[in-house]
């Protein structure tokens, strides 16, 4: 019978080549302990057996468990940009990949800012989950040729500070409402931020700062659906 560990899985399931082998593998780890396909998705990712990951991917057909999986590897690993990598190839969900840096990041490494405002405005209802559109959709757009998203990647630096500064001024209770009442007030930090243009403004009014971008209009819009 195969070892459990998923560090021994890993190396029996290296040591074929053939889908087929591969194959009967699984048969034979579902026979006496149940499916530790996942646990190997892991181990792979951890150890940077990006190769055999893919292989893996192909074999089972890279559904959401080995997904995450690999994500749990990854950020396990210390390797942000392949995070990155499949969260683009996969589309996975940013509210999930924040929440298994939270569990998974081994202990003295820096959860990124990104995931770390992300996990927090989980918890706030529909403004977190405006404000976690907004972020997700620079984030993807930072890494884009397309000239449409141009200065995307300092808007966001943006946004993460003003609502990092938030927090630190914030209790529990009162950091829904201070985000709603920071998105109406031209003057806090979090309203320039996501008022910032992606590319220099060209209409007349655009000039003059009269005209909101889209960001700060999507927020605004929910925030004042809330506080209905």
């Amino acid at each position: 019978m195969l070892d459990k560990q998923s560090r021994d899985l890993k190396q029996v399931y290296t040591e074929y080549e053939e889908a087929k082998q591969k194959k009967q593998i699984e048969v034979e780890i579902r026979k006496g302990s149940g499916n530790y396909i996942h646990f190997i998705a892991i181990t792979l990712a951890k150890d940077k057996e990006y190769k055999e990951l893919r292989a893996l991917f192909e074999l089972y057909g890279g559904n959401s468990k080995l997904q995450y999986a690999a994500i749990i590897g990854f950020v396990e690993g210390a390797d942000p940009n392949k995070v990155e990598e499949y969260r683009a190839l996969y589309q996975i969900p940013v509210n999930i990949i924040a929440r298994i840096y939270a569990k998974s990041s081994p202990e003295g490494t820096e959860v990124p800012r990104f995931y770390q405002i992300i996990d927090r405005l989980v918890v706030q209802g529909e403004v977190g989950e405006k404000l976690i559109a907004v972020m997700d959709r620079l984030a993807l757009g930072k890494n884009s040729w397309n000239p449409y998203w141009i200065g995307c990647s300092a808007k966001l630096d943006a946004i993460i500070s003003a609502i990092e500064n938030l927090e630190k001024t914030s209790s529990d209770t009162e950091f829904c409402q201070n985000i709603i009442d920071a998105s109406s007030d031209q003057d806090s930090e979090l309203y320039r931020a996501l008022n910032i243009p992606r590319i220099s403004r060209v209409t007349f009014w655009g000039q003059f700062g009269y005209e909101r971008s889209k960001s700060l209009i999507a927020v605004q819009e929910t925030c004042n659906v809330t506080l209905r």
